[in-house]
């Protein structure tokens, strides 16, 4: 009971139905994220990964491993020619629209009969396993077609033809979609891939690829696409090696050779699925040296697309454009991306990057952020670039060593004013030494005032003390960039 309910649980994404349809979950939230046929494909192509694994893994696969041809006589193992060895098997978890909906309902109505007892219970969870896994809109449309049939051809094999079927219809919209896919992947490439990520886009190529090949749609143009779309790249070793091969094959097909026009479906596929697994070898070997430099910071900036301000091309920026400059859309385009870069920081630190490691500690307030008022951390961080050497409290600059005035983060700044020059008073060198920020302003017009000097030796100055300590320690201690603003002015207006 238990790894049949573990086998068979809804995937964590569903397989999502027409976008029509305006499937929701339990809680009421628009389940159909998609803007278009395309990319409602490609979701579901990834779905069907998911799925794939999922088979593999509660071993359940067998059921779709179906013998393409099919004899009509009376013998069960004549019918499906068993005792050939070289017979051709279908993998419908692939393949699966190479046979026909009866071709399969006929193999079910004979797996049924005939099969194993371990075998009939793969069949049985595999049902299971996919209609736990649709969104509910598409669960309906799949569920009205599977009743229709017979009650000795129904199990986990038909339905799992009849829901793949329904997802994946290839109708001559659904055909364009595809072939849209793989022309704009060609004119943006590896560009408009999140962190240029080519495992990501060499799945769903595959997939996109493949189900072409089983309607006979794919041409060798699709090839052309995908590898024009893996020359732009921001790795210089990566695209040199894809263009490279492009030239080779912009040779072969602007020549006309034979070769390449007289390719079928399938003969493009394995040209594509080749394309593919070197690719990611490719990409695997330069992560693996550490050199898939991309521009800009991991998280912050690998999103953000370099591109001109002016004409949006990927091949050159704005500076170089060879087109009239216009200033009003250069200026929009610069804003946009300093919104992108504000927005991905944000969501850095909601997903708790900086604020609380995701819940793993025990002072993550809401959104992942530290609450600002939380003492269990205050001594994080309190002694980066500060320490007390041979009696004298110094602060450590990348640039200078050990020194009494400044850490890395304010060289220039001291460099300017090295006279008067103070770190601020919410560093740690204040806290760890016991030093008092002096705001020269403030503390002389607290002197002038009258009975100050009984103020700063009484009780008075106690208090004073302990409160500015306490802003002292949780000013090293906060994330939030509001209150640490807060608590330095003040901190200047007590004026120690």
């Amino acid at each position: 009971m238990s790894n049949r309910l573990a086998a068979t649980q809804g995937l964590s994404i569903k397989f999502l139905g027409s976008i029509h349809l305006l499937s929701k979950n339990a809680a009421g939230e628009n389940m159909q994220k998609a803007k278009n046929i395309q990319d409602q494909f490609v979701s579901n192509l990834d779905v069907m990964a998911k799925l794939a694994e999922r088979i593999k893994q509660y071993d359940m696969l067998l059921p779709l491993q179906i013998p393409k041809v099919y004899y009509d006589v009376v013998n069960v193992e004549d019918r499906w020619d068993m005792t050939n060895p070289q017979r051709e098997i279908v993998d419908l978890s692939k393949h699966w629209g190479k046979l026909s909906l009866e071709h399969c309902n006929k193999w079910q109505r004979d797996f049924n009969g005939y099969s194993s007892d371990i075998d009939h219970v793969s069949n049985v969870w595999l049902k299971d396993l996919i209609s736990n896994s649709l969104d509910p809109e598409l669960k309906k449309q799949v569920d009205e077609k599977y009743r229709l049939l017979d009650d000795y051809q129904k199990g986990g094999i038909s339905y799992f033809k009849i829901a793949v079927d329904t997802i994946f219809k290839m109708s001559s919209m659904a055909e364009d979609s595809l072939k849209s896919f793989m022309k704009e992947f060609g004119k943006q490439g590896l560009a408009k891939i999140s962190h240029e990520n080519v495992r990501t886009i060499a799945t769903q190529m595959d997939g996109v690829a493949e189900r072409l090949a089983d309607a006979d749609k794919l041409r060798t143009e699709a090839l052309i696409q995908y590898m024009t779309g893996l020359t732009i790249c921001s790795v210089p070793s990566f695209k040199s090696v894809f263009m490279n091969r492009l030239t080779e094959l912009t040779y072969l097909d602007a020549t006309g050779d034979v070769t390449l026009s007289s390719m079928s479906s399938s003969d493009v596929l394995a040209k594509i699925k080749e394309v593919s697994t070197a690719a990611k070898s490719i990409y695997d070997h330069l992560h693996v040296g550490n050199k898939w430099n991309l521009p800009g910071k991991p998280g912050v900036h690998a999103n953000i697309v370099n591109k001109c301000d002016n004409c949006g091309a990927l091949d050159h920026l704005s500076p170089k454009c060879p087109k009239p400059r216009d200033e009003e859309k250069c200026k929009k385009a610069r804003e946009a991306r300093a919104q992108a870069k504000r927005d991905a920081e944000a969501g850095g630190a909601g997903r708790g990057g900086r604020g609380g490691r995701g819940g793993r500690g025990g002072g993550a307030g809401r959104g992942g952020e530290r609450a600002p008022w939380n003492n269990d951390n205050a001594k994080k961080g309190a002694n980066s670039g500060v320490m007390n050497i041979e009696g004298t409290w110094k602060m450590n600059c990348s640039k200078c060593g050990w020194n009494e005035s400044h850490t890395t983060k304010y060289h220039d700044e001291q460099q300017r004013s090295a006279a008067s020059f103070k770190v601020p008073p919410h560093h740690p060198f204040w806290l760890m030494s016991g030093k008092i920020h002096q705001t020269a302003g403030v503390a002389g017009t607290i002197a002038a005032l009258p009975g100050a000097g009984a103020t700063a030796t009484g009780s008075g100055g106690s208090m004073l003390g302990s409160l500015t300590g306490l802003i002292d320690r949780t000013m090293t201690s906060t994330e939030s960039s509001e209150m640490s603003s807060f608590l330095s002015e003040m901190r200047n207006v007590l004026g120690n």
